[in-house]
């Protein structure tokens, strides 16, 4: 009986490859080269924030790189890599955002991540992302956040409200192009807490902490 080994060096590589593509275009801040390797219904979980398919996550991404992301990149260790099956692989790495002035990804900030691809006509695409914080919340982590219509908020010209505090930070925001949850988003992991975050509706202020 011949066993075959799922995974080949050469399907690793080319998942890593993927990834790396993806940290490679939030650099250049490009939204539609960072899904560009996305299925149609490629999902991402945030800690807020849930993204249903690829043009919600490339609308959300452009909206970040023009505001609170601009100048931003992503350092992202991956630690292992592991195949369900011929065409489905999962990658857990750890990592974080770099803002403008940084030159690592603060502790705070460091999140673990699941990554789900599939290969489909011979090349892989992220299907699922999943991340959560690393280390215990502290300070502006531990925000809380009350959000009035957010599951109807994702389509443009709609209303929400928000409202962000935590030790030392708090945020007020009233968005009418953007789902509200992404402002938790943006203020969990923003640590270059700015006084205003330049998107639209969002003003961030700071308080003692």
């Amino acid at each position: 009986m011949i066993t075959k080994t799922i995974g080949s060096k050469a399907d690793q590589q080319a998942v890593l490859d993927v990834l790396k593509g993806v940290y490679e275009a939030w650099e250049a801040n490009d939204a539609e080269a960072v899904v560009a390797d996305y299925l149609d219904d490629a999902s991402v979980v945030q800690p807020g924030v849930y993204k249903r398919n690829r043009e919600v996550t490339q609308s959300s991404m452009a909206s970040g790189f023009a505001g609170p992301l601009k100048g931003s990149r992503v350092i992202d260790q991956p630690h292992d890599v592991r195949f369900l099956n011929e065409d489905t692989a999962i990658v857990i790495s750890s990592g974080g955002i770099v803002f403008p002035g940084q030159n690592a990804v603060p502790s705070e900030g460091t999140v673990r991540a699941t990554w789900v691809l599939s290969k489909r006509d011979g090349r892989w695409f992220v299907a699922a992302y999943h991340c959560s914080a690393a280390n215990s919340p502290s300070g502006y982590e531990a925000a809380s956040l009350v959000v009035w219509e957010a599951d109807s908020c994702p389509h443009r010209g709609r209303t929400a409200a928000a409202s962000v505090s935590s030790p030392g930070y708090e945020a007020q925001a009233r968005l009418t192009d953007s789902r509200a949850a992404d402002v938790l988003y943006w203020f969990r992991h923003s640590s270059s807490h700015q006084t205003q975050i330049p998107t639209s509706g969002i003003t961030l202020e700071r308080t003692s902490r």
